[in-house]
């Protein structure tokens, strides 16, 4: 398994100046191209783009530039078929464009965008990393002048957007990577994988943690709520949603099931994570994981659970269903799923005064479980 290098401030700097700032600016120049269509209604210059009937090259492609429209931006366009036979024989645009109207319907994808948009601004707030000015306002209008003069553009334009998101995702962003695995992440996993880097230095730029000490000597860093890593882990899941809903784009953006490729790909090496860490599988602690769960969800390689588990300080003891094991082994137990990004803590609570509970979020192979 490659453990990303990410010592370097420097490298950093470049993380949020490149790949968080072109995603902030696709974002940007998708929506006010929306905005602006949405702004002008049915105009003939507005039926025209989404039409994808101006410029003789175009008149090939109006099938993909209606598509996109209509299944990112929820723009259709309606008796349009009608109009571009006619103007494929010679009938004017403008002629026949009346005919036609524009209807804007409510895009998940664009919403999702927009969320996305105020969590890369919010990154790049906290992270404190300052970039340069930029009129986004110039670039829009320049976006909307090539779409007058070739609506096809809109295809290059939402391709990007998609490349940018998928460029941040942990399958192939090693900051990334390592901003999701640190979602709760173990002194030892630190010292392990990461034992050069600075915690200081994270902290100057939003990466803070705070810590928790789930067992009498394992202290588990996670990340702050208005920290840099928060909004990364809530930025992941922003994209992965924006992916799993554009199975209508799938032809001009490809595979759109990158949670399922994260997710496999992080299976395939988690024996290889077991031996490296000298942890030895225990079925019945996925099976009580499991069999304990509040929420569920099984598919034919891997199985998403998201369980409790009560940790007595006194005992030093963790309850699980009907197990009870050390912490200490049910810590060890968890960690080669830490480290991949199967599995975070994802809230802890005091009971009582030497009880916690524990919620674990956890992917894990379906083949590991007693059903």
């Amino acid at each position: 398994m490659l453990i990303p290098d990410i010592g370097s401030a420097e490298k950093w700097k470049k993380y949020f100046k490149g790949n968080i700032a072109v995603a902030l600016g696709y974002c940007e120049r998708v929506l006010g191209i929306f905005n602006n269509l949405k702004i002008r209604g049915g105009d003939v210059v507005t039926k025209k783009i989404v039409a994808g009937v101006i410029g003789r090259d175009t008149i090939g492609h109006w099938r993909d530039i209606q598509e996109i429209f209509s299944e990112f931006f929820g723009i259709k366009c309606v008796n349009c078929d009608e109009i571009i036979k006619s103007i494929v024989i010679g009938i004017p645009a403008e002629q026949v464009l009346q005919k036609a109207s524009l209807k804007f319907e409510d895009s998940e994808l664009v919403k999702f965008t927009e969320e996305l948009f105020l969590l890369l601004s919010r990154v790049l707030k906290v992270s404190n990393v300052n970039l340069e000015e930029h009129d986004i306002e110039r670039k829009i209008e320049r976006d909307l002048s090539a779409l007058v003069n070739n609506p096809l553009r809109i295809v290059e334009i939402v391709k990007g957007f998609y490349d940018s998101l998928r460029s941040l995702l942990p399958l192939y962003n090693g900051f990334t990577f390592f901003l999701m695995v640190s979602r709760s992440i173990t002194n030892t996993l630190l010292e392990k994988y990461f034992k050069s880097l600075d915690l200081e230095m994270l902290n100057r730029f939003g990466i803070r943690f705070r810590e928790e000490n789930i067992c009498s000597n394992i202290k588990v860093f996670i990340h702050e709520k208005e920290s840099v890593g928060n909004y990364i882990t809530l930025l992941i899941s922003t994209i992965y949603n924006i992916f799993n809903r554009s199975k209508g784009l799938k032809r001009f953006i490809g595979d759109v099931n990158e949670e399922e490729r994260f997710i496999s790909e992080m299976l395939k090496v988690i024996d290889d994570v077991y031996r490296d860490l000298g942890v030895h599988k225990e079925q019945t602690f996925y099976t009580a994981l499991y069999r304990g769960a509040i929420s569920t969800h099984v598919k034919a390689k891997y199985t998403h659970i998201i369980t409790h588990v009560r940790i007595d300080a006194k005992r030093d003891a963790a309850h699980i269903h009907t197990l009870t094991i050390n912490c200490e082994n049910f810590v060890k137990l968890l960690e080669p799923y830490i480290i991949t990004g199967l599995a975070y803590i994802k809230n802890v609570i005091k009971e009582e005064k030497d009880v916690l509970k524990v919620t674990i979020d956890m992917y894990v192979p379906s083949s590991i479980i007693w059903l």
